[in-house]
């Protein structure tokens, strides 16, 4: 048995190793994914925060929020679609895309919160459609909870619920 499983460690080590990749500098990852729509923003918490913005500024507002472990790139067909019609605005959630890692280390629920609420505000929306899939479904509701005046619905796709997520 170790005559034939010491020689398939051997391999996957050595394969791991011949296809790995080490991180890409943020401004080459930036310059490959930034689109004409990014817009980024720096956070009173000193972290960056990618968004984009699409559509007519006299628009309704749209903000929406991806899942965990993806990016404002989800809500492309969304986008393509709806964006001669509705102002869409996606978010690269911190620990996420083109945001990355924030210098507090915070990735909480509370931190997303506090994130829709910071870039909100900066581009002066005052009422506004929010949604979300998965984790930012759960972010989505939450946020409207918080600050039900500002949300005038909600899209939740596949929301995470109350369970999984606590404020």
């Amino acid at each position: 048995m170790t005559k034939i499983l010491l020689p398939l460690i051997l391999l996957t080590c050595g394969v791991s190793l011949w296809l790995f990749e080490r991180d890409q500098p943020a401004s080459s990852v930036d310059s490959k994914y930034r689109t004409e729509a990014s817009h980024f923003l720096t956070l009173t918490s000193q972290a960056r925060l990618h968004f984009q913005d699409h559509g007519p500024d006299g628009a309704l507002p749209i903000v929406l929020l991806h899942g965990s472990n993806a990016s404002l790139f989800d809500w492309a067909p969304w986008v393509n679609e709806l964006s001669h019609k509705y102002r869409l605005i996606t978010i690269d959630l911190p620990g996420h895309g083109l945001t990355g890692q924030v210098p507090d280390g915070d990735y909480s629920t509370a931190a997303y919160i506090r994130v829709v609420h910071e870039l909100t505000r900066h581009l002066g929306l005052q009422r506004f459609v929010l949604g979300g899939n998965s984790m930012g479904g759960g972010i989505t509701w939450q946020y409207a909870a918080e600050y039900p005046n500002r949300v005038s619905a909600m899209l939740l796709i596949d929301a995470s619920g109350p369970q999984a997520w606590q404020v």
